[in-house]
């Protein structure tokens, strides 16, 4: 891709810490330049789109965004910030526009007629919020490879990550109710709950080609859980992110089976994904998870307690490590 061209900005992309002011001082730029095609200039800052449901939120009007949007984007954030009412309600918008699309928020209808009409190249991928609706079809413009039209497959020496399979569902029921392995989560899993965690990886692998894969050992064909990378849905403190992450059975601890099938997918995620970067966490007393992190050349970053663990309970503090892509360290260089 020839660096002259134009991108738009991912939608997950902050501006000020605000999730979708960027692409909306993006598409005010267009306008106020004329390049927004009719139908979109005739939609932009509709009360009804997520334009006009973030305009309503923040008690902006069309004509402030496009008064502003001609200065940098430095100048747009100090703007944005300088009203307490605004930087007051950020993390609560936040929390809104990253759920923009499901059951009960005004874009939830709209999405599917969107998915029929303006993207059906997407409809098929069973895409749940505007935001992964709209960062699908940017990455197709962009020419970034986030979206594989049949699921990716690693391998190392002894691992193999891979699709899930029906046959797969039942061991891994069998891991997710074993106390031990679950010993770190407020609790086991059901048979039903294990069976729905392992479809929504299998469906969310066939959606984008990649996820939390079913692991084997290469050796046996034996299934040992899943490890892979994954796109957070709870409202943490860091998002955007990719996360990698690994549950083994027991059976299967102490070979480095998962830092192994973890590198792999960490290089898919840089060297295919492109990714700025890999988070991954856990409750902050357990140890063996964090010491993989560390094998894998993850840097502590932070902690923080985990939103959908309850206020007081033990696990709720978890830390966060992280690893920036080295790929573009070395070009860098």
């Amino acid at each position: 891709m020839s660096s002259d061209v134009v991108t738009i900005p991912r939608p997950v992309e902050r501006l000020a810490g605000c999730v979708w002011l960027v692409r909306l001082i993006f598409k005010a730029r267009q306008f106020a330049a004329g390049e927004l095609s009719p139908e979109f200039a005739a939609r932009f800052c509709h009360p009804t789109g997520v334009d006009g449901h973030f305009l309503a939120f923040f008690h902006l009007t069309r004509e402030e965004i496009l008064a502003v949007c001609g200065q940098d984007d430095a100048a747009v954030a100090e703007w944005f910030l300088s009203s307490a009412e605004r930087t007051a309600r950020i993390a609560q918008w936040n929390h809104v526009a990253l759920n923009l699309g499901r059951p009960g928020f005004p874009m939830a209808e709209r999405l599917a007629v969107a998915l029929q009409s303006v993207y059906p190249n997407l409809a098929p991928r069973n895409l749940q919020t505007v935001f992964e609706v709209l960062e699908a079809d940017d990455a197709l413009s962009a020419g970034r490879v986030m979206f594989f039209p049949t699921p990716r497959e690693i391998e190392t020496d002894r691992v193999r990550l891979r699709q899930w399979r029906k046959e797969d569902f039942a061991p891994f029921a069998a891991l997710s109710a074993d106390p031990e392995v679950m010993r770190y989560f407020p609790a086991p899993l059901s048979a039903e709950e294990s069976d729905a965690y392992a479809q929504r990886c299998r469906d969310l692998i066939a959606e984008r080609g990649w996820g939390f894969w079913a692991a084997e050992e290469k050796a046996s064909g034996e299934f040992m859980g899943f490890i892979g990378l994954h796109i957070p849905s709870a409202p943490l403190p860091f998002m955007p992110c990719v996360e990698i992450g690994w549950r083994l059975a027991r059976k299967w601890w102490g070979r480095g089976l998962a830092t192994e099938g973890a590198r792999g997918a960490l290089e898919f995620g840089f060297r295919e994904l492109d990714l700025d970067s890999v988070v991954s966490f856990t409750a902050l007393v357990n140890h063996r998870s964090e010491a993989v992190m560390k094998r894998l050349g993850m840097q502590r970053e932070s902690t923080f307690e985990h939103p959908v663990v309850p206020a007081g309970h033990v696990l709720r503090e978890h830390c966060l490590y992280r690893l920036a892509n080295p790929l573009r360290q070395q070009a860098s260089v």
